[in-house]
């Protein structure tokens, strides 16, 4: 029992460590697109 119950624990911190990381690409992703959006407002107001 002792051998499942640490890969029921190596398993949720793969999951979680896989939550973090798609969060963290999310964040990415809406950065780059704000900075792009930021961007094209100073080419087209300037």
């Amino acid at each position: 029992m002792e051998n499942g119950r640490c890969w029921y624990v190596r398993h949720l911190e793969c999951v979680h460590s896989l939550q973090i990381k798609i969060k963290v690409c999310q964040l990415v992703q809406k950065m780059m697109a704000r900075r792009e959006d930021l961007a094209f407002r100073q080419v087209c107001f300037n």
